[in-house]
């Protein structure tokens, strides 16, 4: 696929059309899937919005960051993103409004953790699927890790917190260890941005209980 789409005169950059379509698709399987889950529906809407919120925080954090070119030139605001220090920051975002929203709610954190786990390794399944040509061996072991976690989520999607939680944290560690041969760029310190999230994600699970099981 080639890196911008022409719609008339304007160049559309293929991976966010990649990210809308894998998000879309996400939503819509897992939007089925848990559709007798109690607060489901609720949280599928509170996640979406999260979504929407992180993914216009991480497209105009090109702003915040390159603010003297941003301003110099405009236009680019329209063809550039935040980068690697843009996702960090949307998924920080994406993760304080659902901490707002569960307060809101009295929806207990962890079924939003769950439900959003569930979106993102279904996500990572498809998005990879796309990609798989550019690198058939990881992207496969990507494919074959996310389904095997999404399995086991889904089959103890009832079970106390605690299982999620491990789940969780597994994935995390898997991959963290899978980014050292990610075809992203480094971050920092030779890591990258996922990385990062990951080692943010294995604390807060560790250190930070999510909640009750939802009843």
């Amino acid at each position: 696929m080639p890196d911008y789409l022409e719609i008339g005169s304007f160049h559309l950059p293929s991976k966010w059309v990649i990210i809308v379509v894998t998000v879309i698709i996400s939503f819509l399987i897992i939007k089925t899937m848990t559709s007798k889950q109690q607060h489901s529906k609720v949280v599928l809407d509170d996640v979406s919005n999260s979504l929407i919120i992180g993914f216009i925080g991480w497209k105009f954090s090109y702003i915040l960051f390159q603010f003297r070119y941003a301003f110099s030139y405009p236009i680019s605001i329209l063809y550039f993103d935040g980068g690697s220090k843009g996702i960090l920051l949307a998924f920080f975002i994406f993760y304080l409004y659902l901490f707002y929203r569960s307060k809101k709610t009295l929806i207990p954190l962890s079924f939003y953790t769950q439900i959003s786990f569930q979106l993102f390794l279904v996500g990572s399944i498809i998005f990879h699927f796309i990609h798989i040509l550019n690198n058939p061996l990881y992207f496969f072991i990507q494919i074959t890790f996310a389904f095997i976690i999404f399995l086991l989520v889904w089959k103890n999607k009832d079970e106390r917190v605690g299982e999620i939680q491990r789940y969780l944290i597994v994935y995390s560690f898997g991959q963290f260890f899978l980014q050292f041969y990610s075809p992203l760029q480094p971050f920092l310190l030779g890591f990258t941005v996922v990385h990062f999230i990951c080692a943010s994600i294995i604390l807060w699970s560790v250190f930070s209980p999510i909640g009750r099981r939802v009843s």
